[in-house]
């Protein structure tokens, strides 16, 4: 179960195409690692205070035409 205060102050995950609220740090950090890996940019934000900024990371394609 989840402190009262982390109920209170989640993390919002956020991308050009929209927010998703975590209610951890780790569960903010694994899913922000996640989007950064697709390749998009993300931000974390708990408090209303930037807590960092991940650049997306493109993975090449391996057979090219």
């Amino acid at each position: 179960m989840l402190a009262p205060r982390e109920q209170v102050d989640p993390y919002v995950i956020e991308t050009q195409s929209g927010q998703t609220l975590k209610f951890t740090k780790i569960d903010a950090d694994n899913t922000a690692r996640n989007i950064q890996l697709a390749g998009r940019d993300v931000e974390v934000y708990h408090k209303g205070t930037l807590q960092y900024r991940l650049s997306g990371i493109y993975q090449g394609e391996l057979f090219q035409q």
